[in-house]
């Protein structure tokens, strides 16, 4: 009995021994649990921020799309406007053209104008000449005739007597 009771013992040293060592394989386990449960999360974590991500990317190329279909729009009436001022620049272009040449039209009548002015004033000037000159002649025919007519009745006057 002593043999089997130190057997026994034995056994039970034994088996306190493995249970130590399993306790201390469990403490480990439970350690790694943690660390595994940790990392676990952590990556879960990392999982739910890709995911965010991943709806900001959709919700930033939706914005990005709706952006460029606004710049694509800008740029549309963008080139409208540069095509309608190429042609108000044209228009204004072949105006300018235009009233250059009438410019030069009326500085063509304006000199022609100062020439027939010179010319008239000319003409205006041996015209008041002449009717200065005819003013003369008719002041002295009548001069003339007066005194012509002075002599018929001084005659006439002699002539009754």
């Amino acid at each position: 009995m002593q043999g089997q009771l130190n057997n026994r013992i034995a056994e039970v040293g034994a088996l306190e021994t493995k249970i130590k060592s399993l306790e201390t394989i469990l403490e480990s386990k439970s350690s790694e649990s943690t660390e595994l449960q940790n990392e676990l999360k952590r990556y879960s974590d990392m999982i739910n921020s890709f995911q965010a991500n991943e709806v900001d990317e959709f919700a930033i190329l939706e914005e990005k799309a709706i952006l460029e279909e606004e710049i694509c729009s800008l740029k549309e009436q963008l080139n409208c406007h540069v095509a309608e001022i190429k042609e108000v620049e044209t228009r204004l272009v072949e105006k300018a053209a235009s009233v250059e040449h009438f410019e030069n039209q009326l500085n063509v009548k304006n000199t022609e104008l100062l020439r027939m002015q010179t010319e008239y004033e000319g003409k205006l000037a041996d015209l008041e000449k002449k009717n200065t000159e005819l003013s003369c002649k008719v002041s002295e025919e009548v001069r003339a005739k007066n005194a012509l007519r002075s002599d018929c009745d001084e005659l006439m006057t002699s002539l009754q007597r």
